[in-house]
């Protein structure tokens, strides 16, 4: 039915990383958004890039409900998939 964030990635600096992603990229454009096709509820969560050794950039994942939400999501935040 709605969106939860998992912002708990293990460290301390990287969750504080997510938990800034969410509350100015993410909640802003999502705040509302509700799945009514299935009902379900969907989550993002955030981890530590593993593209170099040591990086501090943290990226996000969606798992949604259903692909009629994931396509809905994705088209408030402006993004292709």
């Amino acid at each position: 039915m709605a969106i939860k964030y998992n912002t708990l990635t293990g460290d301390d600096f990287i969750n504080t990383k997510a938990r800034r992603i969410r509350d100015h990229a993410l909640k802003p454009k999502l705040a509302g958004i509700r799945c009514t096709n299935c009902g379900g509820d969907s989550e993002i969560t955030f981890h530590q890039s593993t593209d170099y050794a040591g990086s501090g950039s943290v990226n996000w994942k969606l798992h949604p409900c259903c692909t009629a939400f994931e396509k809905k999501v994705y088209e408030r935040l402006e993004m292709n998939r």
